[in-house]
C-alpha cells in the first residue's frame, strides 16, 4: 500500500485471531512517514466489542420494528423517544406526529385523571403495570387496549425510560375455560 506518495493515512479493517482463539477485529491505519527511505507506521485500535454491540443494536431495531405490538418508549419524564411502526398503524399517529410529544398527549380523557395517577403509582411501587384501557384512535375511533408499561433503570437504579406495549383487545373475543369436574374422576 502505498501511503507515503498521497501522505494521508489509508485506513482499513483487520481480522486476527487472538491467543483463545477469538476472532477480533481491528481498524487499521497505515500513515506514510515522509523522508529518506519509504517507511510506514501503522496504528490498530480493537473495535471488536464495538462491532458487536452495533450488531446487537441493528438486530434490536429489526426486532423493535418488525413486532405486531405497538411499542412506545418515553424518556424518564415522559417524552416520547420513539414508537415502532405496529403503534403508528393501530393508533393512526405518525411517529412524526407523537416523537418529543409527552405521553400524555396520546392519553385520550376516556378515563378519569384519577385513573392515570393509580397507573401511576403502581409503576412507582412495583416498576410495572398491565391492563386494560378505552384507547382512541387519531381518527377519533374508540377502541379497547391492552398495555403494560414497564420501567428501564441505569445501574445505579434511576429511572431512564418506560416501555409501553399496546395492542387492541377484540371486544368480540372470548375465553372459554373447561374446569375439569371432581366429581367425574374415578
Amino acid at each position: 500500500m502505498r501511503t507515503s506518495d498521497v501522505g494521508k493515512p489509508r485506513s482499513f479493517g483487520l481480522r486476527l485471531v487472538d491467543k483463545d482463539g477469538r476472532v477480533r477485529q481491528y481498524k487499521t491505519w497505515v500513515h506514510g512517514i515522509a523522508g529518506g527511505a519509504p517507511r510506514s507506521l501503522l496504528v490498530s485500535q480493537d473495535v471488536t466489542d464495538l462491532r458487536e454491540s452495533e450488531e446487537r443494536v441493528l438486530l434490536a431495531a429489526h426486532a423493535f420494528e418488525g413486532l405486531t405490538e405497538s411499542i412506545v418508549i418515553t424518556a424518564a419524564d415522559g417524552t416520547i423517544v420513539t414508537v415502532n411502526r405496529a403503534f403508528c398503524e393501530l393508533t393512526g399517529f405518525s411517529r412524526d406526529d407523537v416523537l418529543g410529544q409527552p405521553e400524555t398527549m396520546i392519553r385520550n380523557a376516556l378515563q378519569p385523571p384519577e385513573y392515570y395517577q393509580e397507573v401511576s403509582a403502581a409503576i412507582a411501587r412495583h416498576g410495572y403495570w398491565s391492563g386494560t384501557t378505552w384507547a382512541r384512535r387519531k381518527n377519533g375511533a374508540v377502541y379497547r387496549e391492552w398495555r403494560s408499561v414497564r420501567v428501564v433503570r441505569d445501574p445505579g437504579g434511576n429511572v431512564t425510560h418506560y416501555v409501553m406495549v399496546l395492542s387492541e383487545v377484540d371486544a368480540r373475543a372470548t375465553i372459554d375455560i373447561t374446569v375439569p369436574n371432581p366429581s367425574l374422576r374415578g
